[in-house]
């Protein structure tokens, strides 16, 4: 601390120092609070709305993910689903991310060839284009498996 700041607070009160403290870490908390980082969507769980840029196929999308989290949880209770894609270029660049908590619930996911056509239905019966619907990606990935190779950060594991 250098000497102007020193002489500046000789002159204080306890009760203005606590104040002053006090306001600072007011300060802090709200800046912690509004940029705090945002985390990964967490597995069994929905995306947030579509964004606006999905445009006319977002509410299309959102209601084949929500069916498709159904499908999955047929086979394992605690079955997620989220999708990734830029439908906004084309309908063919999209992605379903099919998520489990364990690296077993995952590979019976995967394991069953019947459940990726069960989807592309759904994805058809939800109102996406016949056209783009096989080249839809299914990708399966565990909790288990983010934690250990990604640290838990679906973000990498995705990339």
């Amino acid at each position: 601390m250098n000497a102007w700041a020193l002489s500046q607070v000789e002159h204080l009160s306890p009760l203005e120092i606590a104040g002053a403290v006090l306001v600072g870490l007011l300060a802090l908390w709200l800046i912690l609070t509004l940029f705090r980082p945002r985390r990964a969507q967490p597995p069994g769980q929905s995306a947030s709305p579509p964004p606006a840029f999905e445009g006319a196929l977002g509410p299309v999308i959102q209601a084949a993910e929500q069916a498709i989290i159904g499908l999955a949880r047929r086979k394992v209770a605690s079955a997620g689903a989220f999708h990734i894609g830029a439908v906004d270029i084309s309908p063919d660049h999209l992605a379903f991310w099919i998520t489990s908590a364990t690296d077993a619930e995952r590979d019976m996911l995967a394991a069953d060839p019947a459940l990726q056509d069960e989807f592309r239905r759904v994805l058809l019966r939800a109102g996406y284009p016949a056209d783009a619907v096989l080249k839809v990606g299914f990708a399966f990935e565990s909790q288990e498996t983010v934690d250990r190779v990604h640290g838990g950060n679906w973000w990498y594991a995705v990339k």
